[in-house]
């Protein structure tokens, strides 16, 4: 049910069951509601597979995939798996990245130094 909306047809369909007397035709509206929600239902896990497999392929296509991951977890957006060596991992990649920025600040001071 897109945003959240009740489709017209199982709106109707429940309409229809509230004011319908008759037992046969009410026996009836009800499988054809039982029908309605289980096709919507589908229609909204293959929507929301296909979201998922597109996110997931951008994810895993992406340079920064692991780092992508870690804010996914962190969001809530996937179970969390053992923190041991994921959380190790993350934080070796930015001390990684700090020292090489420290590096290259420090050739930029050399530069500057014996060019002066």
């Amino acid at each position: 049910m897109p945003d959240g909306k009740t489709e017209p047809v199982i709106r109707e369909l429940c309409q229809q069951i509230a004011a319908e007397e008759n037992p046969g035709k009410l026996e009836t509206l009800v499988k054809s509601l039982q029908n309605s929600v289980e096709i919507e239902h589908e229609e909204a896990r293959l929507r929301l597979r296909l979201i998922a497999q597109q996110y997931r392929e951008r994810i895993r296509s992406a340079p920064l995939a692991p780092r992508m991951l870690d804010v996914i977890r962190f969001l809530g957006l996937t179970a969390q798996r053992g923190k041991g060596p994921r959380e190790n991992k993350f934080r070796e990649n930015e001390v990684k990245e700090e020292v090489k920025e420290k590096e290259r600040q420090d050739r930029e001071v050399r530069e500057r130094t014996d060019a002066a």
